[in-house]
This record gives C-alpha cells, structure tokens and sequence, in this order.
C-alpha cells in the first residue's frame, strides 16, 4: 500500500511505501470503510438520487419505469474498467465515486473527462450500433446503476429517449473537441488551467467564501492524461500556479484563486 493516490504532489517511491501496521486506526478504518461500499444497503438513496437526476427526471415517465425496471446497480473498485471498447452499449448512471472517461484503452488511452456522482453517461455509438468510441474506468471505489441498450428494446426507438441520450452525446462531443483544440493550440499551462477549472465545476466543494475544494483524489499522472504531459511538466506547474497563490496541494487541490486560474485558462 502506498500514500501516492493521497497527494498530488508525487514523493519518492522510498518515501512513498508505507505498511498498514505503519497506519493510523482512524485511517485503517476509512480504507476498510471504502472497500466495503455496499449498493444494495444504499439502495433507498441511490433510487432517490436517481429521481432527482435532471436527465432522467426530464424523460417521460414510460421511459423512466423502463429504465428502472432494468437498471442494476454495481460497485466497483478502484481502477477497475467498467467498460471497454469492445463492450455492448449501456446507459451508466454514477451513483458514487467518480468515473475516467478516455478515448482509448490502456497506457495510449487518453482523458476526456472525470463523471461525477449525479451525472448520466451514454457512449455515442449507442445510437448507431457502432463500436464505442469512449472506455470508462472507475477512479476510487465507485458505484453505478447501468441499464443494457438491449433491455431497452420497447422503449429503445422512443424519440424522446433517441432525443434525450443525443443531448448526452453532445456533450461528451464538445468536451472531446475542446480537449483537441486545446491540444493543438494552448501551452500547457493553459490547458492544464483549462482541466483544472472544469473538475473544478465539475467536483468543486466549497471550504470557505474564497476557496474552492476539488474533491477528487487525483495524481499528477492522471491530470497528465487529461492534458498530454508527462508527470514531471505536470509537477512543475502545479508548484508554479502555487507559489502564484492559484492553488493549494494537499490529498486535495484547492483553488485558492479561481478568478485567477479562468484567466489562465482563457
């Protein structure tokens, strides 16, 4: 076991091994508390947080009582792929955790985005039958309700559904494009700024009137995936943005200027 998925700033591999005897209990505790993450126990409150879904709470109710009829619930550990490109089509709901969103697969496999708890998720190729452009990998123990194209077949060609999973297509499209224009035309300071402004729409948490909390444990390699850097590049920025008073390292990143870091990423 290693503390490495706790800090962004990445510390020597010697510095970095650490024995669970070596652990506090408190800490002990919260891993054991993370691997025993129980779908079925939370079921009450995973169906209302569905409910309150604005896409699915926007769909006719026949489409709704469909989907939750053939809905499954999931748990799955961290890093664990929850699908792959040779996978069948699903509709994927994240109940808790967080989700990597990559095109491609593997170590050439690069990120598109992070899903949130809340946030529904349909690969664009479910409206063509074509293979999927996008795999899914869980970041952190996480949990989903997922519901197979194919146990949507009476409802499947319904234009409102047809409708309703193109508007997630398309957001999944311009999140795709912006990361491509940002590749081919900012530095990386900008786009790593760019990254770091969307998880923190995306899991932002306020700890105060000024400062801005992203909630998600993420290392300096996964914002390289997001950005097209190695780690080291990725280090060095984010000691510059915060000896500039942009950000705060700690398990989490804190934006401490977030008027700041939009105009980077501009």
């Amino acid at each position: 076991m290693t503390t490495a998925r706790f800090n962004v700033l990445d510390v020597p591999r010697r510095e970095q091994a650490v024995t669970p005897s070596r652990l506090s209990p408190i800490i002990l505790a919260k891993i054991e508390s993370r691997k025993r993450v129980s779908a079925t126990a939370a079921s009450a409150d995973d169906s209302r947080q569905l409910e309150f879904s604005d896409w699915y709470s926007a769909l006719p109710g026949a489409i709704r009582t469909a989907i939750g009829a053939q809905a499954r619930i999931r748990e799955y550990r961290s890093a664990r792929i929850v699908r792959s490109l040779g996978d069948g089509h699903t509709l994927d709901f994240v109940v808790r955790g967080a989700v990597r969103v990559d095109v491609g697969e593997g170590k050439t496999a690069r990120t598109v985005c992070y899903l949130a708890p809340g946030t529904w998720f349909a690969d664009p190729g479910i409206l063509l039958d074509s293979r999927r452009l996008f795999s899914l990998v869980a970041h952190g123990a996480s949990v989903l309700r997922s519901v197979s194209a194919s146990d949507l077949s009476t409802v499947r060609q319904d234009p409102c559904l047809v409708q309703a999973i193109a508007r997630l297509n398309f957001t999944q499209a311009v999140q795709a494009a912006t990361l491509l224009q940002e590749t081919s035309s900012s530095t990386l300071r900008t786009r790593l700024a760019a990254s770091l402004r969307r998880l923190s729409s995306d899991f932002g948490v306020r700890v105060d009137p000024h400062h801005l909390q992203i909630a998600l444990e993420i290392r300096q390699g996964d914002l390289g995936k997001m950005v097209g850097a190695c780690r080291q590049r990725i280090n060095a920025e984010l000691k510059t943005f915060e000896r500039e008073g942009i950000l705060s390292l700690n398990r989490y990143i804190t934006v401490t200027d977030l008027p700041a870091l939009e105009r980077v990423a501009a």
